[in-house]
């Protein structure tokens, strides 16, 4: 299977909340991709569609009372997906980076990050100003962090250092030239985001307009 775009957002979206667990002994091959119960919803139909797209399969969604999962169990599709450069088990204890295929093209680095903001990014109301927004992106994983800011920086946006202490490190688009920036390349493709975005940007209609 040949590397596209849509391919690049799915790597971005399993690096933000996807999971893949590999038991060569018993066999067992699964993806994992976990979102809010509530707010995630649409969000999972498009990486539903996106998957179908990509691998012309379907994969089947699991119901909890907090959380609803993406999952599907294939030894060929979970090879392939540890092809592209993604690893299983655990991606903080394997302190997984962006794979290096992805900074060969802009376009791979505009998706894939739009799959990370999707999952680990949010929007919200600026503190100084209610009528316009900053984006942060947060991560526990040091490589995924200094991927994330490689990514940034080849798309000229400019963003804050990551923060220290004992949260999650983030770091945040807060001017307003950046978020701009961000708006013409990268965007939402997660609904809720996506409309929070539209709800506070300065000029509304921003996003669809570049």
């Amino acid at each position: 299977m040949e590397i596209n775009e849509d391919v690049a957002e799915l790597v971005g979206i399993i690096l933000g909340d996807g999971n893949i667990y590999v038991d060569k002994i018993k066999g067992h091959y699964q993806l994992r991709i976990t979102g809010d119960l509530i707010k995630d919803k649409e969000y999972h139909e498009y990486i539903s569609n996106l998957f179908f797209k990509i691998f012309n399969k379907k994969i089947k969604t699991k119901i909890y009372p907090d959380r609803r999962v993406l999952y599907f169990y294939s030894k060929e599709i979970i090879n392939t997906l540890l092809y592209f450069g993604l690893v299983s088990g655990s991606k903080l204890g394997d302190n997984v980076c962006v794979p290096e295929w992805i900074f060969s093209k802009k376009e791979y680095v505009i998706s894939c990050l739009r799959g990370l903001m999707d999952t680990d990014g949010t929007v919200f109301p600026k503190s100084t100003n209610k009528n316009f927004l900053q984006i942060e992106i947060s991560s526990a994983i040091p490589n995924l962090r200094i991927s994330i800011s490689k990514m940034f920086l080849s798309l000229g946006i400019k963003v804050s250092n990551w923060s220290k202490g004992g949260n999650t490190p983030n770091c945040g688009i807060y001017a307003k030239e950046e978020i701009f920036k961000y708006c013409k390349f990268v965007n939402f493709n997660n609904p809720c985001k996506r409309r929070k975005f539209d709800a506070l940007v300065v000029q509304p209609g921003l996003a669809r307009d570049f």
